[in-house]
């Protein structure tokens, strides 16, 4: 049974280029696109039926949280009685940035990105591996994976398990351990965050998607502006980067089935060779289209 991680936060938005600050409610996670459902609206001449569109919306959270809404457009609009008619939007985002404030989507530039798809932990191996040992007590040991390194042109793409611990819920005595699968990507310079969209998240998303037979969902992506710690996962100096990967409706969650098709390292794949030819397939728009269709 899937996880339901949506997160709900409620704070105050305004236009970068706008003074008036609203009220609304922010939803986001569970491989869904990021949706904010304002009390007010952005424009003084509200009309419910015009298309408008941001190319960034600001906001700051209820517990004082910066967020950016990327490439936002209304889907829907109207006027609800409270005390008088009050208009009331709904604005879906092709991405989100938690952390950060950014005027516009090519302001921001980043030269690393950590991805951790929830399929990965079908595709890589872990390196981990527990016995039970005397009054139900457990040893562990963890052997690092191979690393499984290529070059895309400008961007350097690793598959790599990282090892962590901590008790398996607040209050409980029990220590575990896990090993979180991550895509490690990094770039020769700084690149926007279209890039970090379309060279990066998407195809890689789709690539594991493939070998999954199901469609990937995004359980963490963090982007740079220099390199972050190698075991690091929850470093400050990154900022959460938030989107639906595979760039559907808001809402729609069909999968493929669950059928695994090939681990990363069974023998005879290639993985060099298969992500540098993805990679190649995946920037021809017809290509394009088909992998759409199918996830």
């Amino acid at each position: 049974m899937d996880v339901d991680n949506t997160r709900e936060a409620l704070g105050y938005w305004h236009l970068p280029d706008g003074d008036e600050e609203i009220a609304g409610t922010l939803t986001w996670g569970n491989g869904r696109l990021p949706v904010l459902e304002t009390v007010g609206s952005f424009h003084e001449s509200f009309d419910p039926v015009a298309p408008y569109q941001a190319d960034s919306i600001l906001g700051v959270t209820n517990d004082g949280k910066k967020v950016t809404l990327i490439r936002a457009r209304r889907t829907s609009s109207g006027l609800r009685s409270l005390d008088v008619q009050v208009p009331h939007e709904k604005w879906v985002g092709q991405a989100l940035l938690v952390g950060a404030h950014i005027a516009t989507a090519e302001e921001a530039r980043h030269s690393h990105l950590d991805l951790e798809l929830d399929v990965l932990a079908d595709l890589l191996p872990s390196g981990l591996d527990g016995d039970i040992t005397s009054e139900g007590q457990r040893e562990w040991s963890w052997t690092k994976p191979a690393t499984f390194h290529i070059e895309c042109g400008a961007m350097d793409v690793e598959f790599e398990a990282v090892p962590h611990g901590g008790y398996a819920s607040p209050g409980s005595h029990e220590l575990r351990f896990w090993a979180i699968p991550r895509i490690r990507i990094a770039w020769d310079e700084r690149v926007s965050l279209e890039t970090v969209l379309v060279d990066a998240i998407y195809p890689m998303t789709d690539f594991c998607s493939l070998f999954a037979d199901r469609a990937a969902k995004i359980e963490r992506s963090v982007v740079y502006t220099s390199a972050p710690p190698p075991e690091s996962r929850f470093d400050q100096s990154g900022v959460e980067f938030i989107t639906n990967p595979s760039r559907r409706s808001e809402g729609d969650e069909e999968s493929q089935g669950s059928a695994v098709l090939c681990r990363f390292d069974d023998e005879g794949l290639d993985v060099d060779d298969a992500v540098t030819k993805w990679i190649a397939l995946w920037g021809n728009t017809d290509a394009r289209t088909l992998i759409d269709r199918y996830f």
